[in-house]
């Protein structure tokens, strides 16, 4: 597998990856969010995160869909943020241009200001891949 496709991509309509397991992890960690195996909520404290950092859960909550779900990570085994917020959120990272459709499918690319800004607002120290890495150079 290409390293670029398990670094960052779009599941559906929400982040996945290494980062969006990042994210994910990181917003439990901070108490943002609670997950199960398959559900999930926006506590007080992430409403007002989220919120502040841009993303609408105003519109979120009207759609028709699950609001906070996990999604099983099929590269890391680990849970990425779905659901409503998992869109919203992927939607705000679109509009800060911290992440940008690739050329080649669901990959996604995660720019410059997007390694400083996930830096700076989630404490987030991604590592970038290497151009045709592939996994099994990683180990």
């Amino acid at each position: 597998m290409n390293a670029a496709l398990r670094h960052a991509r779009l599941c559906y309509d929400h982040v996945a990856g290494e980062l969006g397991v990042a994210l994910t992890s990181r917003l439990v960690e901070d108490g943002y969010i609670a997950l199960g195996d398959e559900s999930g909520e926006v506590t007080a404290s992430g409403d007002e995160f989220l919120s502040s950092f841009g993303v609408d859960l105003a519109s979120a909550r009207k759609r028709c869909r699950n609001y906070c779900k996990a999604c099983l990570d099929w590269t890391e085994r680990r849970h990425h943020l779905a659901g409503a917020v998992g869109a919203a959120l992927t939607k705000r990272l679109f509009d800060l241009g911290w992440i940008e459709r690739s050329a080649r499918g669901r990959t996604l690319i995660v720019t410059s200001a997007g390694y400083q800004g996930l830096r700076q607002a989630l404490s987030l120290d991604l590592r970038k891949p290497s151009p045709g890495q592939t996994d099994f150079q990683n180990m």
